[in-house]
């Protein structure tokens, strides 16, 4: 015999197994599906935390860039820079460019043992005359020259006098600094003075 033994007691159900002594008490039916939804739910979370980083950092990306953008725009419209500079080329045919080949002497076309050149941003030469004790100053493509500090083929130890100069530097407003090597000192000529200021010397240099 199997007896089973269902009876109702306040609305709940009993059920009695005699055979395996077991005895189970349903409190009522849950949704089967409960489960399955708080697994749903989860991953769903899941999913939406990163698309929300993703999403943030995106929008966040944007700003930037049209913020760059702007502040380039702005920049380049509100501020220009123009840069001279000279260049030299290679020429496998050389020219003379100044002076007179095989001649010379103290004439404005003439020079009498270059010692130095430098250029300056409008891409004039400057020359240290150093037997005709000046520096003479070339326009560009001019052939004749203007001397722009010391005096032709005049050596002593005078301000507006240089004593052999081989080294010449020009700055962006045309100043000129000079080795005035026999004088023993460096010279500052300023741009279109007619005599120059010691920086350095003094008897000091040798």
């Amino acid at each position: 015999i199997t007896p089973y033994d269902d009876r109702e007691h306040y609305g709940k159900r009993y059920m009695s197994d005699i055979q395996s002594n077991i005895s189970t008490k349903s409190l009522g039916i849950q949704p089967r599906s409960s489960t399955k939804k708080i697994k749903l739910n989860n991953n769903k979370n899941q999913y939406e935390q990163p698309c929300t980083i993703i999403f943030l950092f995106a929008i966040a990306a944007m700003a930037i860039s049209i913020y760059l953008l702007i502040h380039v725009m702005e920049t380049t419209k509100t501020t220009s820079t123009t840069t001279t500079s000279t260049q030299l080329r290679w020429n496998s045919t050389s020219s003379t460019i100044v002076g007179i080949t095989s001649s010379s002497g103290s004439a404005s076309n003439q020079l009498y043992t270059p010692y130095h050149l430098t250029l300056d941003s409008n891409g004039s030469l400057y020359v240290a005359d150093s037997d005709n004790h000046r520096v003479q100053k070339y326009l560009k493509s001019a052939s004749t020259g203007t001397t722009v500090a010391g005096k032709n083929a005049t050596a002593t130890t005078a301000l507006d006098n240089l004593y052999y100069p081989t080294g010449i530097i020009v700055d962006s407003s045309m100043n000129i600094y000079i080795a005035d090597t026999n004088n023993n000192q460096v010279m500052f000529w300023s741009n279109g003075a007619s005599s120059g200021t010691q920086i350095a010397g003094s008897n000091q240099l040798y």
